[in-house]
């Protein structure tokens, strides 16, 4: 599907118990993490379970001040609001990782894996990514805003030249016909899913199915956290859904999803 996406028909598909009661279309905004965060603070009424999906970015944002680049109508770029605290919310990134993954696959038929501690790759190149931001209603109650963006029709040449040979599409990667409608409504299904268990703590299956999926595991990498590099080589997922690595000087460290990244 080239055209408008339809929020309407995404919600009229969903029987949702905490993700898509009420599915919104914005032909533009600056981010959709960005307006969820302001809908909360300004009136809470009918947030929780509140998705947000549009067709253009002004200023679509990644994780650590990142930009997201995404041409007009060529990706699926959707915030979901839900109940849930901070503490929460590095169960949230690794549950949102997964969803994707099984959306993705459902819809092309594609066998993408996770790469931690927020992103869906394909072939060793980046197709998706995740960006879970905690925030307040006036009232005070914990809510978190989850953000996700998959490249879904662009061509090599829609990429910017910096990031143009680590990153796909489902376009690229695909041979069939490439519906980012039929991609919402499966994204959001797998999160309905997925997301209550790992918010109460009902999850202990997400570590299991990480490392069932995980492009990570036994290979070495270098990690980023309070602005220094770790370097060493992947070796669990544990239930406390930490990524272990054992450090090539020796010894090892869990490493949490919400404050690492991976050296560019």
């Amino acid at each position: 599907m080239t055209g408008p996406l339809d929020a309407e028909a995404i919600g009229g598909a969903l029987t949702p118990r905490c993700v898509g009661r009420r599915v919104v279309y914005l032909s533009e905004c600056d981010s959709t993490n960005s307006e969820a965060v302001r809908r909360l603070v300004a009136d809470a009424a009918g947030c929780d379970g509140l998705v947000l999906i549009t067709d253009h970015q002004s200023a679509g944002r990644g994780r650590l001040g990142r930009t997201w680049h995404a041409p007009r109508g060529a990706s699926l770029l959707m915030t979901a609001v839900i109940a849930g605290d901070a503490g929460v919310a590095s169960r949230v990134v690794l549950a949102t990782g997964i969803a994707i993954r099984e959306a993705v696959h459902e819809s092309c038929g594609i066998e993408a894996e996770l790469a931690w501690p927020n992103d869906v790759y394909v072939r060793g190149r980046k197709l998706a990514g995740v960006l879970v931001e905690a925030a307040r209603t006036g009232d005070g109650t914990a809510m978190l805003a989850i953000g996700m963006g998959i490249n879904c029709l662009q061509h090599a040449g829609h990429f910017p030249p910096e990031i143009r040979e680590r990153a796909t599409s489902l376009e690229i990667e695909s041979h069939g016909v490439v519906s980012r409608q039929e991609l919402a409504i499966g994204l959001l299904r797998q999160l309905d899913r997925l997301l209550p268990a790992a918010i109460e703590g009902r999850d202990q299956a997400l570590a299991m199915r990480w490392r069932q999926h995980s492009g990570d595991i036994g290979r070495r990498v270098v990690l980023v956290h309070a602005g220094r590099e770790y370097a060493g080589t992947v070796v669990d997922i544990d239930e406390s859904h930490g990524l272990w690595m054992q450090l090539d000087g020796g010894g090892r460290l869990r490493f949490d999803p919400l404050t690492t990244s991976k050296a560019i």
